[in-house]
């Protein structure tokens, strides 16, 4: 993996290669850039601020680049030295935590309420004359049955035009 280093947007190191050591990321460079200058390192898509904390010269010249705000180095980093960044695996932020398992959830059992017979109701006519129901109309049919027959309907033989209403 390589990485481009940036100042201000004018590219100073392309495909560079670097080492992690003494809590930092030591960069190769024949033009080093002065103590607390502000870079930007670029793999890829990913970008991490950094600043220079040191700059050694002459031969193996180069700068050690730190985070420029106090935090640990991004995990992507370490795909640029694998060997040194395992020696140095305090500088890095911590690995995040693993995804919690995904547990799927058994299937609802369809829902299927049992039939229920409504009982019948004393104000519902049920076309039998409300057998099941008991009480007072079974009482007046009792009462109608015994008497003799006057050759008249029940009701009085009046014709109101309506029909007799069940209770």
């Amino acid at each position: 993996m390589s990485l481009d280093i940036s100042y201000q947007g004018l590219p100073i190191t392309r495909q560079a290669s670097g080492r992690f050591e003494d809590g930092g990321l030591f960069v190769a460079s024949e033009a080093p850039m002065p103590v607390a200058t502000g870079l930007l390192l670029a793999l890829g898509e990913q970008t991490f601020s950094g600043k220079v904390r040191r700059v050694r010269e002459g031969s193996g010249a180069g700068m050690l680049i730190v985070s420029a705000d106090g935090k640990k180095f991004p995990r992507w980093l370490m795909s640029l030295h694998p060997e040194t960044a395992a020696a140095s695996s305090e500088i890095f932020e911590a690995e995040p935590p693993p995804p919690p398992p995904v547990v799927e959830a058994p299937p609802a059992p369809a829902s299927v309420e049992p039939a229920v017979d409504a009982a019948p109701s004393a104000h519902t006519p049920d076309g039998d004359g409300d057998a099941a129901a008991g009480g007072a109309d079974d009482e007046d049919d009792a009462k109608t049955a015994s008497k003799p027959s006057d050759g008249k309907k029940p009701g009085g033989g009046k014709k109101s035009g309506k029909k007799p209403r069940k209770r």
